[in-house]
Formats: C-alpha cells, structure tokens, sequence
C-alpha cells in the first residue's frame, strides 16, 4: 500500500497542491502510531474531551462484575430471506 501511495505521489503532486508532511502522528483527534505492520489508533484526547464537556471527567471509575467462566456461544439460527419473512 505505502509502495502504490509512493509511486503515485508524483501524480498526486502534479494535480493538486500538497506536500509531503511524511507520516501522521494524529487524524480527527485519533493519536497513530505505526510499528512495523501494526497502526495502532487511540482516542484518548478526543475521550478526555468529551469527559470534560459533560462534566464526567473527574467521577471515579467502577468494575464491571464479569464471570470469568462464562462461556460465550455462537447463535445458531437459520436465516430467511426477506420476501420469506413477509410471506410468515
């Protein structure tokens, strides 16, 4: 991907005004960062923000009670088409 990104850069540049400002650290408040092959995202600036606006930020936080032994399960169900469920 970052290749075809590259060999089309020319391109790129030829049609619109731009520069190369190299890879980003940050997108719509979303903080990325990039190991090897792995782009992580995070939110945490944009979560504090909206804490803060709402007046949430400073409450405590709380475990959630979770049963470590249950087991979730996959629904097996058939499925219809939907001119079959109108027709039920």
């Amino acid at each position: 991907m970052i290749l075809f990104l590259r060999q089309n850069l020319f391109i790129y540049l030829l049609k619109f005004e731009m520069k190369d400002m190299s890879e980003a650290s940050v997108i719509l408040r979303v903080k990325v960062i990039r190991k090897g092959d792995v782009i992580f995202l995070f939110q945490e600036q944009y979560t504090e923000k909206i804490l803060r606006k709402f007046d949430y930020y400073d409450f405590n936080s709380v475990n959630t009670p979770y049963d470590a032994n249950f087991k979730l399960k996959k629904k097996r169900r058939k499925f219809i088409s939907q001119t079959q469920c109108l027709n039920n």
